[in-house]
This record gives structure tokens, sequence and C-alpha cells, in this order.
């Protein structure tokens, strides 16, 4: 009897729930790999990590130990097709990888071709692991220039979040910068309550961090940015916040899928094309149903996709994937506040920074890989 074969491409949130369990699926005799190219980076931590808040090894974990510790395999590469009638993946590093069943949950990526000369000039949020890096060369650019002036191009919730926790960087430095805040909406997070983005406006303003809404950033240059509407903007630093895409990776599997939102899944997580094919979080388009990008939505179909993945390889049924509407959201703007926003209701202050520290901890905590307990010497 052939033995079942599970392969999870990404260590994602998703991912690393069902690796967390993966008891349920090495106890009916399923073989499961992990292919990642990396390490997990957690999106939760990332800002605070840039603010110089949290250490880079905070934010992180290597999912080799994680999944090893469980019973499964672990390969750092990455997958780069599939080929789906011999039911084998592709790596970058040459290696086919055979599955009975497979689940992608690879995240999402910053636009650069969106904006002329970003790609070159631009610093992208993601991935994670560059914020990091991003911290040091600030911290650089703090040394090297009397008054530094970076721009971060974008108005959600991540560009907000950014430019409050490069300025708290540059105030733990003793750094006069001049920070610019670019959004192409008319107000900041322009689908959250008006009364939320006013008062997130003012936290912004009180740091001396200057906004400019409407204002859609078309090009990039070494030391500036243009507007669309000619306005240029002097910038040593441009960071590019704006809206996140589904990898590339899951354009050319030979899957429905678009640029946008990534690969089409049914509400039971399974791609609309094979059934032994699955995705979850950022790199996927729901149920015809584009998601919000954020991190919450990969953490909750974690259970839903622990089930379904067990559920294919023993010919059951699967389970649906039931999206809440509203959920929590807590930006760090750094100084120990943060903002707040579930639906309508928001809070900003001191209060929502203690909570998302308690959460985003309890978190990585919860998915470190614990050692194994030392034998006693009884001689």
């Amino acid at each position: 009897m052939q033995i079942p074969r599970l392969v999870l491409v990404g260590a994602g949130h998703a991912h690393l729930h069902v690796v967390r369990h993966l008891a349920a699926f090495t106890r009916r005799g399923v073989q499961v790999m992990l292919v990642d190219p990396g390490c997990f980076w957690y999106s939760g931590l990332a800002t605070g990590m840039l603010a110089g808040q949290y250490p880079c090894e905070a934010d992180w974990l290597d999912p080799a130990p994680l999944i090893e510790q469980a019973g499964g395999t672990f390969m750092r590469d990455r997958v780069d097709r599939l080929d789906l009638e011999a039911q084998c993946a592709h790596t970058a590093g040459g290696t086919c990888v055979p599955w009975d069943a497979i689940s992608f949950n690879i995240g999402s990526e910053v636009a650069t071709d969106a904006i002329h000369g970003a790609a070159e000039h631009a610093w992208p949020v993601k991935p994670i692991a560059g914020l990091c890096r991003l911290r040091y060369r600030l911290v650089d650019l703090f040394q090297q220039h009397p008054h530094p002036r970076i721009t971060v191009v974008g108005g959600g919730p991540t560009a907000c979040e950014i430019a409050a926790g490069i300025e708290q960087l540059a105030h733990a430095h003793g750094a006069a910068i001049q920070l610019r805040l670019c959004s192409s909406a008319a107000r900041l997070i322009a689908d959250w309550p008006a009364r939320a983005s006013s008062a997130l406006t003012r936290e912004l303003h009180s740091r001396s961090i200057r906004i400019e809404n409407d204002c859609r950033i078309i090009r990039c240059h070494s030391d500036h940015v243009e507007a669309a509407d000619g306005r240029q903007h002097e910038s040593d630093l441009t960071i590019l916040a704006t809206g996140l895409r589904a990898p590339s990776l899951t354009g050319g599997l030979g899957l429905p899928a678009d640029r946008a939102h990534g690969l089409h899944v049914n509400a039971c997580l399974q791609s609309t094309a094979h059934p032994r094919i699955f995705g979850a979080g950022d790199c996927i388009r729901f149920n015809d149903r584009p998601l919000p990008k954020v991190g919450i939505y990969g953490v909750r179909a974690g259970p839903i996709l622990r089930d379904n993945l067990l559920a294919v390889l023993r010919g059951l049924p699967l389970r649906p994937f039931r999206p809440q509407r509203r959920y929590l959201v807590i930006l760090n703007l750094g100084r120990d506040r943060a903002l707040a926003m579930r639906g309508r209701w928001w809070w900003l202050g001191r209060g929502p920074m203690w909570w998302k520290h308690w959460l985003d901890h309890r978190f990585m905590q919860r998915h470190r890989p614990h050692p194994r307990p030392r034998r006693r010497n009884w001689q």
C-alpha cells in the first residue's frame, strides 16, 4: 500500500498550525514535508522590530526543528512549478517532490512594478525579513545625514505603522528626520471609520510626520519621488508600503488564479480545478470573494485546512471555511501607543499596545519548538 504524501509549500500562519498538529497525520501513516526557502517572519511584530522595540530574533522562527520534532521533514528550497499530471512539485534546487495532496501558504508581496522606478529606488515592506535590514539601513542614515529625508508611500494600516515605527527609531537615536507619508486617498486608511482616521492623523502629526493626502506617487528616483499632479518630494530613502498582491508563483501553477489575489479556491480552501490542491492566507482568492490580506484569515483558516488536508487523504467529506466579517486590527504606533479597530469600534492609547504585545508574543511562543526533555542519568 502506497504511503500518502502531503507537501506544505510555505511556512505561513495556516501551515504552522498544521505542523503543530502533525500527530493527526503521522499516526495515520501520512508523510508530511514542508518546503520553504527561509524562516517564518511574523507580521504582527514586524513594525515593532523596525522601531527597535524588539530584537530581530524575536520576530522569526526556523520551521525546520518545529516540523522535524513533530515527525515531518523540512526542505529549505523554493517550489517554482507543478506537474499536475505526475503530481510532482519541482523546486528551484532541481528536486522533484511527489505529493498526494499539496497546500500553498506563501504570503504576499508588494507590487513594486506599479510605480516606475520603485523596484530600483524604493524599499518594499515585504518580505518582512527586509524590515530587519531596513532598521540597520535607517540607523546608518541617521548617522550619515544631519536631517535625512524619508518618504513612506502608502496610506493604509501598514504604511501608518511603518511611518510611526521609523519616527520612534529616529527618536531613540536622537535623529532629526524629515518624514513624509504620501497617500493616494483623501484620508488615511480610507475604509476605516472617519473618526478613527482623524485620530490617527492627529497622532502622526504630533510626531512631526507630514501627511500628503491625494498624493499618488507615480515615479521613484534615487533622491526624490514624483506625484501624479506634478509635485516632487525630496527623499534620501523611500519605503514602499502600498497594496499587496499574491506572489507570482500562484499564476504559474497551471491552475485558476489571478495576479492580484492568487490561487482560486472554494469554500473548503480547495483549488477550483484540482481536488488535492489547497491554499490559505494571502496567496488565495477565496470562493470568488477576495479577502483582505491580513494575518487573521491565515490564522483562522489553519484548523479548517488541517482537517481538510487530512480528510482528502482519507476520502472523507471536507469542511467549509467561514471567514469572519469583523476582525480585530491593532496598529503599533510606537511610543507605547496603538490604535485598535474592530468593525466601527476603535480605541487609541496605551491599552491596545499592551494587548497587542501580549497577543503577538503568545502567538510566537505557541509556535516555537520546545526543547526535548533531557534524560536523567540514574547511575
